[in-house]
């Protein structure tokens, strides 16, 4: 979709966006004239006030730019929480939940534990936006307001965690190191701001350092890059290829599987394993805006009115683990993960003669499911420290 198609901003909102690009813009001044994308993206999203995930614009559910899992039924969390039950046969009754987004999932799950007999958890999020705090907060007043006291807010990882982890569709949400291929050569993309006709950022690639270059070299050569070029077969790799690689990622896991000392962290985002990320045929990479409820490529779209993303290596995800002393208790797509946990049993509890309540359940259930929609694309990882698999964890890596 190209913005000129995406609906227009509030004026407020888009002085909001132009401040934002003032910021940028100084920043990009300051680094004569070119950033990494990575640091766009992380001041796009993360920028005090004013970027995506920093300031207030609402981001969750059917007024905002798009719907989690947990926002479009119960049964999700539900399901979540029958898994964390087995755990805590394991560990410590805690739950530490990244990136909470609107605090429905947190409700969720805590209403469930509850009624499978755990209703002395200790819940906590980390959640750096103030107004999303808030939000949380009386998003568990409401949906569980006897559970809504046991909840706590973190403003950093704690350097020792115990229990369960949970991080859905936090990982896309880091900032990524965009690259090209040309031939055999590797580039970095980066912004800049262009004064021509329509003044804007743009993109401007330039040779990669050596960290990066060895990083990607490393990457593709798994997969034959570069390929030969005496037959054009349908796998060979493009003369151009743009992806994506993740430091932060694997580093942000690295950090938090070397500080658990006994528990699980359960990664749930979309994305694949690294020879399906990064195919000959995927030569534009993954990187995806989200503004609306409407997808579009164009980052540089009205910067901290959009959600940036792109999809999750999950080879990455469980090497930095496993390099930090964690291991892979299980690995499978959201439809498996699911289904193993309950979720068409819970749907079959539903009372069919509430024919409305009951058709936006199995709606919700379907998009859940549905290899098309969310059943697939979404992955869920479970890394653990000190405990074995159990009960749902029916799919191994």
């Amino acid at each position: 979709m190209s913005p000129l198609d995406l609906p227009p901003p509030s004026q407020d909102a888009q002085e909001v966006s132009q401040y934002l690009v003032q910021i940028l813009r100084r920043s990009i001044d300051r680094a004569d004239g070119w950033i990494s994308f990575e640091r766009y993206m992380q001041m796009a999203l993360y920028e005090p006030v004013v970027g995506y995930y920093s300031g207030g614009s609402r981001k969750f559910g059917a007024a905002g730019d798009f719907t989690t899992a947990p926002e479009m039924t119960p049964l999700y969390g539900a399901c979540l929480a029958t898994q964390i039950a087995h755990w805590f046969e394991q560990v410590s009754p805690r739950v530490l939940e990244f990136g909470g987004g609107s605090g429905v999932l947190a409700a969720q799950i805590l209403n469930e534990l509850g009624r499978l007999g755990h209703q002395n958890v200790r819940y906590d999020m980390i959640e750096l936006s103030a107004d999303l705090r808030v939000r949380q907060q009386q998003t568990l007043l409401t949906l569980a307001p006897q559970y809504a006291h046991q909840v706590e807010w973190l403003l950093e990882m704690p350097h020792s965690v115990e229990g369960v982890v949970i991080a859905n569709e936090l990982l896309d949400a880091l900032p990524v190191t965009l690259f090209k291929t040309q031939g055999e050569q590797v580039f970095e993309r980066g912004v800049v701001w262009s004064n021509d006709d329509e003044p804007g950022f743009r993109w401007h690639d330039r040779p990669a350092d050596a960290g990066l270059a060895r990083r990607v070299r490393s990457k593709l050569s798994k997969f034959g890059w570069p390929a030969a070029s005496e037959s054009r077969a349908a796998n060979e790799w493009p003369a151009e290829y743009v992806s994506e690689t993740s430091p932060l990622v694997e580093a942000w896991v690295t950090t938090l599987t070397e500080r658990i000392k006994k528990g699980v962290a359960l990664f749930i985002d979309y994305g694949f394993p690294a020879r399906e990320y990064y195919h000959p045929q995927r030569a534009q990479g993954t990187l995806m805006c989200h503004y609306r409820h409407r997808a579009h490529t164009d980052p540089f779209f009205a910067p901290g009115l959009c959600d940036i993303t792109s999809h999750v290596d999950f080879d990455l995800v469980a090497e930095a683990a496993a390099l930090a002393g964690g291991s892979v208790l299980s690995y499978s797509n959201q439809a498996r993960f699911l289904i193993d946990c309950g979720l068409l049993d819970r749907l079959a509890r539903f009372d069919v003669n509430q024919p409305v309540m009951y058709a936006k359940q199995s709606q919700a259930v379907q998009t859940l499911l549905n290899e098309s929609e969310m059943g697939e694309l979404f992955k869920i990882i479970a890394i653990g420290k000190g405990v074995k698999a159990s009960s749902c964890e029916e799919a191994k890596v």
